[in-house]
């Protein structure tokens, strides 16, 4: 457990101003249909084949484009990477409704949840560049169009789970618009708004929340240990008869914490020869095995 207070780095500042530009670059990267002159719907795997690109992220980012205008999503497939320099050799994305799932999670008798659409109909479409040493570039080698599915719509590219993003500008946006009680729904509206309307967020509502709340979550391990002992020092100031220890480990993270309040105070003096331990046997996300909690506390 981190006693360290989060840093300025999991709030990061945008102004609008910035904010407008961003959602002015996106408008340019919807309304870019074609590559090297050819609409991203007609290209054909002769257009493409022995193509080079620096990166794989350059690669990864045109196919995502062209599957964003094509209107599907992206599954990342085969990576294979050099045991001696650490570099990808061989990457290759395929559409989301390639192969078919497990039999597995298909026939799973101690199923808890009601079980997810099947959404795989073995689809053969797919992008695959491998790595040339001699020209130091990643060269595409395999390239299909054809879908064994009906494809999205235009206006619903939007929608498609691998072309989501919260950008950085818009998390620090909605945090600050948060920070004065200004709710996230109407947040991403106004983000709405600026962007020319919902297909250009580049977003759903829903991955806001997911993203403010996971970003919550990071902030939150990193200082909860100091939470904690702000806490405790605030109700000390309220509870003359809190009592309150703890110690930390060669890193200085906190490792042991023992409070006792008035009820607990009480409590002992009414039922003193009880004491009650609640063990946690399992390892939690701080990799401690085993916490120990006291229900009556002792009373010096």
């Amino acid at each position: 457990m981190s006693s360290q207070v989060a840093s300025d780095e999991h709030q990061p500042v945008m102004s609008d101003s910035n904010l407008q530009e961003h959602s002015l670059e996106a408008k340019n990267d919807i309304n870019q249909l074609e590559y090297d002159g050819i609409r991203y719907d007609k290209l054909a795997p002769e257009d493409l084949i022995g193509l080079m690109f620096e990166t794989v992220e350059a690669a990864e980012a045109f196919y995502y484009a062209y599957a964003k205008v094509v209107g599907f999503d992206v599954r990342k497939d085969d990576k294979r990477t050099s045991t001696r320099t650490g570099r990808v050799t061989i990457r290759r994305w395929v559409c989301s409704a390639e192969g078919e799932r497990l039999e597995k999670y298909v026939n799973n008798n101690n199923r808890v949840r009601m079980p997810k659409k099947l959404t795989r109909c073995h689809c053969p479409c797919l992008f695959k560049v491998r790595y040339l040493k001699e020209r130091n570039s990643y060269v595409v080698v395999d390239f299909k169009t054809h879908h064994s599915h009906d494809l999205a719509k235009s206006h619903e590219s939007h929608f498609l789970k691998s072309h989501r993003s919260v950008s950085d500008c818009h998390l620090a946006l909605a945090t600050s618009m948060r920070r004065v009680s200004i709710k996230t729904c109407h947040a991403y509206h106004y983000m709405a708004d600026r962007s020319g309307g919902f297909a250009n967020v580049g977003f759903l509502m829903k991955d806001l929340y997911n993203k403010l709340d996971s970003n919550q979550r990071e902030i939150v391990l990193e200082g909860d240990a100091k939470a904690a002992l702000a806490y405790l020092e605030g109700k000390a100031a309220e509870d003359k008869n809190l009592f309150c220890r703890y110690s930390t480990d060669e890193n200085n993270r906190l490792a042991n914490l023992f409070w006792r309040d008035s009820t607990s105070f009480l409590d002992y003096s009414c039922f003193g020869d009880v004491l009650v331990f609640e063990f946690m046997y399992k390892t939690n996300h701080y990799g401690i095995c085993s916490i120990v909690q006291l229900s009556c506390m002792v009373g010096q």
